[in-house]
C-alpha cells in the first residue's frame, strides 16, 4: 500500500503494478497533491509545481 505524504491516504496506481513508476506523476484522490514515486525512498513524494520533469542541477563549469 503507497500512502499520500501529506493526507496519508492510499494513492491508487495501475493494477498489477508492483512498484509505482518513477518519473509518472499520481494524484491524490482526496488532496489533489501531485505526487511521484521516490525510488531510493520506496514512498512518494510532492512532485514540482505544474507538473514540471524533475531535473538535477548541472555542475557550474569554469570557463578559461
Amino acid at each position: 500500500m503507497w500512502t499520500c505524504p501529506a493526507c496519508e491516504s492510499e494513492v491508487e496506481h495501475r493494477p498489477g503494478e508492483i512498484l509505482p513508476r518513477a518519473h509518472v506523476v499520481y494524484r491524490c484522490l482526496y488532496c489533489r497533491l501531485e505526487l511521484l514515486f521516490d525510488e531510493d525512498y520506496s514512498r512518494f513524494k510532492l512532485a514540482p509545481f505544474g507538473g514540471a520533469p524533475v531535473k538535477k542541477p548541472r555542475r557550474a563549469t569554469r570557463k578559461r
